[in-house]
């Protein structure tokens, strides 16, 4: 992912799964302050792009609601969001949180895969 990522172009680094993998090299590399200004950097982005039109239905704004829920578990795992990871209640929501996506398969697996990679880099362990 770090070669990758650092041989990206501009108009790839606008992609949300390469700004992402910006993220978790951060956690990788144990600087939560980048990984920190990282996620709020692509949370910016995102609320800019949200217009009146962009969120007129849930239909409309799925993509953008996705992503600012992968980001809002990343910080959960990371610890990031709150000081710190309480396991029992972080596993608890992460549960809840994936059954609000209901019947959308592809982006359960996505998501699963997000937090698979987030807590294999996560300094904390929640298995």
């Amino acid at each position: 992912m770090k070669k990758y990522t650092s041989t990206e172009s501009k108009i790839v680094s606008e992609d949300f799964n390469v700004r992402v993998g910006h993220a978790l090299l951060a956690l990788h590399g144990k600087n939560p302050d980048l990984f920190q200004s990282t996620v709020q950097s692509i949370r910016e982005q995102i609320a800019g792009s949200l217009s009146t039109a962009a969120t007129a239905s849930l239909a409309t704004c799925h993509d953008n609601m996705l992503k600012l829920h992968v980001l809002t578990e990343m910080e959960m795992i990371a610890g990031t969001n709150n000081g710190g990871v309480d396991r029992p209640k972080v596993l608890e929501s992460l549960n809840r949180r994936l059954e609000v996506i209901g019947a959308y398969l592809d982006d359960k697996q996505y998501l699963l895969g997000i937090r698979r990679a987030a807590m294999q880099l996560s300094k904390y362990v929640l298995f």
